[in-house]
């Protein structure tokens, strides 16, 4: 089962770590990988079959980061990437919060997660979070929920000064 969370709405990781924690719950081993994010919020769940991935920190404005700082992403995004479909491999669950995002930026390279999936068992489960997904994965979705803000609170008057949401 693939599904696809995704769109400008709100919650779109929180409805991908909760079904992360069904699965933990139900005994399978669940393995949660964060592109472009620091992991904190590993620290708040602690369950034996939840393994977590990040990049360790945290950044903003990812354009904008120099060439070397973005090679170095795209490589940890690369090998956390394998690291936690070595975790499955035997089947459960693989959350890739915001690689969609990572595809968009280009720190993660479509051909790398394509293999990376393909060489997992058909019953492990995928949940993949973002913006936008391609059309490719949108085809092999079993499922596709899509997030929309319809509303969000007055937006300061600097904006320059706001760090990009992903």
């Amino acid at each position: 089962m693939q599904t696809i969370y995704y769109g400008t709405g709100k919650g779109k990781s929180s409805a991908a770590i909760g079904q992360a924690l069904l699965a933990a719950a139900e005994g399978k081993t669940v393995a949660v990988v964060q592109f472009l994010k620091d992991g904190r919020e590993a620290k708040s769940f602690a369950l034996p079959t939840l393994h977590w991935f990040s990049l360790g920190r945290k950044f903003d404005f990812f354009r904008m980061l120099p060439q070397q700082v973005q090679e170095e992403v795209t490589s940890t995004h690369h090998q956390i990437l394998q690291e936690a479909a070595q975790v499955v491999q035997e089947g459960g669950c693989l959350v890739l919060d915001e690689v969609l995002h990572a595809l968009s930026f280009g720190l993660l390279e479509e051909e790398v997660l394509q293999q990376a999936l393909a060489k997992l068992p058909p019953e492990v489960e995928i949940v993949y979070t973002g913006k936008t997904p391609p059309l490719w994965l949108l085809d092999q979705a079993d499922a596709v929920t899509r997030f929309l803000q319809e509303k969000q609170p007055k937006q300061p008057e600097n904006l320059d000064a706001i760090p990009i949401e992903l």
